[in-house]
């Protein structure tokens, strides 16, 4: 299971996707995210507070000028 952290300072988009207000969340594609498919399921922790979720959604960008724009 992939773990998604966020630093304190970030608490509210970390609230904001288990609100389900942010729907996407984007991570440079390090070797430890490379491997997220659909279907796997994700940890989010944010300090004491931490949530799973199933991922929808994978597409990865060569750029991040690509991302702004795609």
């Amino acid at each position: 299971m992939a773990i998604l952290r966020f630093r304190a300072i970030n608490k509210d988009i970390f609230k904001a996707i288990r609100n389900g207000k942010k729907k996407v969340e984007t991570r440079a594609a390090t070797e430890r995210y490379r491997n997220i498919k659909i279907g796997d399921t994700i940890k989010l922790i944010c300090g004491k507070y931490s949530f799973e979720m199933k991922v929808k959604k994978v597409k990865i960008y060569k750029t991040i000028t690509a991302l702004n724009t795609g």
